[in-house]
């Protein structure tokens, strides 16, 4: 039974497959858009909704020195082909996740990744980095304090509700 290792070191083997990371990710982000028939600005927008970026198996980012270079897998190709084909709806699409700036809505169309990443990034109440803040209210002359349960994701102040 094959299976993964990261360190070839760690395990006697008899063969070690090596796998071309260029040839497996072998598409440009414009390749790929020319290859479903969209634009680039479309194809950007349907790689947001299906969470193409974010799937390692599709996206793989080179390193040369400084340059970066996103390329993309026929993973990418098939998913963005198949959504096309069952008819995903890309008005719907372009006004959810569209680039650049203004204002978008949110995306109403089945399956959205970035709904799906934006709903597990939240955090619920029950967090364990739930803080207690002491939050000091004035009502009228005197002042009366309550307690207030916030959470604080990385990089947010514990403290950021006790402005209100």
């Amino acid at each position: 039974m094959p299976r993964l290792v990261k360190d070839e070191n760690a395990v006697d083997a008899a063969v070690f497959r090596t796998v071309d990371l260029q040839r497996k990710f072998h598409r440009s982000a414009a390749g790929l858009a020319e290859a479903v028939a969209l634009t680039g600005p479309k194809a950007t927008a349907l790689r947001a909704h299906l969470g193409i970026d974010d799937d390692d198996s599709c996206r793989h980012v080179f390193e040369f020195g400084k340059a970066k270079h996103a390329r993309y897998s026929d993973n990418a190709y098939t998913r963005m082909r198949d959504s096309l084909a069952n008819g995903v709806d890309m008005v719907a699409v372009w006004a959810a996740h569209r680039p650049g700036g203004g204002k978008r809505g949110s995306c109403t169309q089945p399956g959205c990744a970035a709904r799906a990443a934006a709903t597990k990034a939240s955090w619920p109440l029950c967090c364990p980095q739930m803080s207690t803040v002491l939050v000091l209210r004035r009502a009228g002359s005197s002042a009366s304090s309550s307690r207030r349960h916030t959470s604080a994701g990385p990089g947010q102040p514990r403290d950021n509700a006790a402005g209100s």
